[in-house]
Formats: structure tokens, C-alpha cells, sequence
């Protein structure tokens, strides 16, 4: 078999390697050419069969824009994975003579990462750059608003243990009182009640559910201190995150940019926003909703599962830090996060188990 040169121009070997990519995520879902046409049809832009057949064959020497979208579309796939083979080559052409590992040539397209480290921090201020980091602080707000509401929750269910504790403290003393004020005026009463418990060794039980009792309320005490303390924290954080966005926010407007939608519940940052709730989707079935994350939980739907942020707030005169170097300053805070969360509450149980 004779075997076909690549061509020389760089355009027709992105073109076939976008075939190439069309051809096996078809066959992957066992898609015949005529039911991918079919589905491009169902989206609003037909594509004969035979220009898929004249693609995947290589007869075809170009692929537009347009095609690639609703290609991928059609398949399921992100767009970028058609231009670039992951998982299928080492390294892919991204340019004329230019080679990337095809993972990273999708994060490029996507603008989470640079071929050059100066457009990295410039990335920042670009349109896309401060969307970016608008929508992180959105989500950050959103996850500490959550978490300070269950702190909130916290903070009512240990101070009903507390008082329960107190309650329950404040009758074993009024029950010691009665039995210490029996044994001061009748000595001999203990005797008189020898055929049941003497009042001596019923003082000496209550003494001991006191301490017991006394010790618990004093750990409620400190768990409801540390949790007022973590609700003011929160407090703090969701303030921080309301000032940031409003930040992005205001900048953006003052470079005639548009400020990407809201969810309903953060309206209140900005009354003219339009609800992200009230925008459509890409069509499919012709529904419309909110975005889909990589983890198939819409962008902004309140989520149980959903980790709360704890970010360690930055103090507010922290200055010359640029937008990226925050960006990674943000991301090593994440990171450390769970290990400090893991410390606190190895020391927490420590003290209980020590009896405080």
C-alpha cells in the first residue's frame, strides 16, 4: 500500500486531523456519517453526508469555525478536542511548525494556559481575563455564603446543647443543695433510710454527674465560642468576596465592557444585572438553563455536595500583587485549606477525649 504523504501545508493537516478526530469520536459512539448529518440538521445547520465523507476521507482540505462547533456539538465533545487529538499523539501542531502536548494546546485555545509567560499576566486584564476572575469570586461568595449559613445553624444548635447543659447543671445543684441542707439538720436521717439509698452516697452521685455535667458545659461553652467565631469569620469572607466582584464589576463598566450575569441570589450586588437564570442555553433540545459544569451540575445551582470555600482572607492593605500572582496566591490557599481544616479538628478531638 502506497502511504500518503502529509501535505505541506500546514491549514490541510489541521484540516485532517480535525477529520481524523470527527471520524473517531463518530465511530466511538457508533454514529453512522448519515446519523451525525442528521444530528447537525437538528441543530440548525445541515451538513450533507457527503461533506462528512469528503472530510474524514481527506478530499476535503478545509473545515470552518462554524463546522467545527456544530460538529462538536453533534458529538458531545468540546470543540477544542476536535482541533486537538488528546490522548491519541504525543504532541500535536498547534501552529505552522509549532508543537504542543494536545492537552495543553486545549487549555491554551481555552485561555487557561500561555505559550507565552508575558500574555499569561497580561491575561488578566483582557476582557476574558477579568471575566475569569469575576466568575471565581462568584463562586468563592457562593460557597462561603453557604458556609456561613451553616455556621449560622451551628451556632443555634450549640447553644441549645449549651442550654440544655446549663438546665441540667442548674437542677444537679438545686438537687445537692436539698440533700446537703437534709444531712446539716438530721444526722441521723441517713440511718433512718438505711433500708434505701443513703443521702451520703446520692450526694456522692450527684457530685459526680455536677462534674460530668459541669465539664460538658464548659466544652459546649467553648464549641459555641469557636463556632460564633467561625460565623464571623465567614461574616468577613463573604464581605470580602462581595467587595472583589463589585470591584471586577466596576472596572469592567468603566471599560464599556459587559459584566457577565449574575445568579438571582447575588442580584443585589448589581440590581441591573440580568438574572444568569433567565438566560438560554446553547440549543439541544431546545430548553434553555443555566450552563453545565465539567461535573454535570449546572454553574450555579446551590449544590449540598459543594465543598464550602474557607479561603483565608487576604488583609485588605495587601498590596503589589498583580491579578495572576493573586490568581496563584488564591490557588495555594485551596490547596492548604483542607490541611489546616484536618489540623483543627484533630486538636478539637483531642481536647474532647482529654475531657477539656
Amino acid at each position: 500500500m502506497t502511504q500518503v504523504a502529509e501535505p505541506a501545508d500546514w491549514s490541510t493537516r489541521l484540516a485532517h486531523s480535525i477529520a481524523r478526530e470527527v471520524r473517531r469520536h463518530r465511530h466511538a459512539q457508533d454514529l453512522s456519517a448519515q446519523q451525525l448529518a442528521d444530528r447537525c440538521g437538528a441543530l440548525g445547520m445541515p451538513i450533507q453526508r457527503s461533506v462528512l465523507a469528503n472530510l474524514e476521507s481527506g478530499r476535503r482540505t478545509t473545515v470552518t469555525v462554524a463546522e467545527v462547533l456544530i460538529l462538536a456539538r453533534a458529538l458531545n465533545v468540546p470543540p477544542a478536542v476536535l482541533l486537538f487529538p488528546v490522548g491519541q499523539e504525543p504532541q500535536t501542531e498547534v501552529l505552522p511548525g509549532g508543537y504542543l502536548e494536545p492537552a495543553f494546546a486545549v487549555d491554551w485555545v481555552s485561555g487557561h494556559a500561555f505559550i507565552d509567560a508575558d500574555a499569561a499576566d497580561e491575561f488578566f486584564e483582557t476582557p476574558l481575563g477579568l471575566s475569569r476572575c469575576h466568575q471565581d469570586s462568584v463562586t468563592s461568595l457562593r460557597r462561603s455564603r453557604r458556609a456561613r449559613e451553616h455556621a449560622r445553624v451551628e451556632v443555634v444548635r450549640i447553644a441549645a446543647e449549651r442550654d440544655s447543659d446549663e438546665a441540667l447543671l442548674m437542677d444537679l445543684q438545686q438537687q445537692l443543695r436539698i440533700i446537703v441542707d437534709q444531712l446539716g439538720r438530721d444526722p441521723q436521717v441517713s440511718s433512718a433510710l438505711s433500708h434505701d439509698i443513703r443521702l451520703t452516697d446520692r450526694r456522692s452521685e450527684l457530685e459526680q454527674r455536677f462534674l460530668s455535667a459541669s465539664t460538658k458545659r464548659d466544652q459546649s461553652r467553648m464549641r459555641l465560642q469557636y463556632a460564633q467565631d467561625r460565623v464571623e469569620s465567614m461574616e468577613k469572607q463573604v464581605a470580602n468576596h462581595e467587595k472583589i466582584i463589585q470591584g471586577y464589576r466596576t472596572k469592567m463598566k468603566e471599560r464599556d465592557l459587559l459584566p457577565p450575569a449574575l445568579p438571582r441570589e447575588l442580584l443585589y450586588l448589581d440590581p441591573d444585572s440580568v438574572p444568569l437564570e433567565d438566560l438560554g442555553s446553547p440549543r439541544s433540545d431546545g430548553a434553555g438553563g443555566a450552563p453545565v459544569s465539567a461535573v454535570g451540575e449546572p454553574e450555579m445551582e446551590n449544590s449540598a455536595a459543594e465543598v464550602p470555600d474557607e479561603r483565608p482572607m487576604l488583609p485588605d492593605d495587601q498590596i503589589g500583587l498583580t491579578e495572576s500572582e493573586m490568581y496563584k496566591v488564591n490557588g495555594i490557599l485551596d490547596e492548604m485549606r483542607p490541611v489546616i481544616e484536618r489540623a483543627v479538628e484533630e486538636a478539637m478531638e483531642k481536647y474532647r477525649r482529654s475531657g477539656g
